[in-house]
């Protein structure tokens, strides 16, 4: 059991394959599932230089408290707990934080003992161990009794493991079970209704494709044929921010990577990402990230390890 760490909240695939030869769910048509690895109340890794990366796993992580960013193929998308990602197989995907990043999640991972070919997504999963129609976000806002339920099952995989449970195959493949059905249940059968998730997640892909732009909650409206009125309060409560605040959040998160990776000005930046005024730019990302654009560039640079870039006379912009 070397593999636990000392605080007993994580268990690796060495661990639950040794300890739990039998640990598999059948999904139909399918090989069966085995868990990977399980952790509770655990902080990303930090990293000033987050990268995506692959695998052939499903990964449910469930944000439990605090707030940051997940990488979500290129894009950076803002967490804000209580909130759920759903990471399937060979999404490009990464849980590295940012400095200032205070998202605390617990994470169930697992996959299929013996690879079927094409690899089913999360909604495919899903589609297949129900028999009906999923149709899932990669990541949502959600309530907190969700997130609360999935911590707790995930705590139950690693306390069950670490005390080598006698019934521990049957607990193992109950948990993981479980684990689906609270997904599916919180964000498949207790939604409204089919049209107002995919209209959702059609204003939020929208919102995303145009963040450089300077669009408005009418243009996003229009885009999914509802009023201003509706979409707002629609999109508040399912993604815990309205339109123009994730926007506004997301363009704030590409301006990080920008000042970090880039010799581009404040001032291009800005504009590049639709702030035309420089100053209100100035304010919005020192509430974001507590530091200003110029001390946050000064602040990458200097960290161990990062890539120094040429002296930028636009510091002061």
């Amino acid at each position: 059991m070397a593999d636990l760490v000392a605080n007993r909240t994580f268990v690796t695939d060495e661990v639950l394959l040794a300890a739990d030869p039998g640990n598999l769910l059948q999904i139909p048509d399918r090989p069966r599932l085995h868990l990977v690895h399980a952790c509770v109340d655990q902080r990303p890794t930090a990293s000033r230089h987050r990268m995506t990366h692959t695998h052939p796993v499903w990964h449910l992580v469930a944000v439990t408290r605090g707030r940051g960013s997940f990488l979500n193929g290129e894009l950076v998308v803002p967490v804000k707990a209580p909130f759920l990602f759903l990471v399937s197989p060979e999404h490009p995907h990464g849980f590295e934080r940012e400095p200032g990043d205070t998202a605390v999640y617990s994470e169930i991972t697992f996959q299929y003992r013996k690879q079927p070919g094409p690899i089913d997504s999360w909604s495919g999963l899903l589609g297949r161990w129900t028999g009906s129609s999923c149709a899932l976000p990669h990541y949502t806002s959600t309530a907190s009794t969700t997130v609360e339920e999935i911590r707790e099952i995930t705590r139950a995989i690693v306390t069950a493991t670490y005390t080598r449970h006698p019934q521990l195959p049957k607990l193992l493949q109950g948990y993981l079970a479980q684990s689906l059905f609270v997904v599916w249940r919180d964000l498949v059968a207790d939604r409204s209704g089919p049209l107002e998730p995919d209209k959702l997640v059609q204003a939020q892909r929208f919102i995303e494709q145009h963040s450089h732009r300077p669009i408005g909650l009418e243009d996003v409206a229009a885009h999914v044929g509802w009023s201003p009125k509706h979409l707002g309060r629609a999109f508040k409560e399912r993604f815990g921010l309205s339109p123009m605040s994730y926007r506004r959040t997301l363009s704030l998160e590409r301006a990080a990577v920008l000042l970090r990776t880039s010799n581009h000005a404040i001032k291009g930046i800005a504009s590049l990402l639709g702030f035309d005024d420089v100053q209100y730019f100035h304010r919005a990302f020192r509430k974001l990230h507590g530091v200003p654009p110029a001390q946050y560039r000064r602040l990458s640079m200097n960290a161990p390890g990062s890539h120094q870039h040429s002296k930028r006379s636009s510091d002061s912009a």
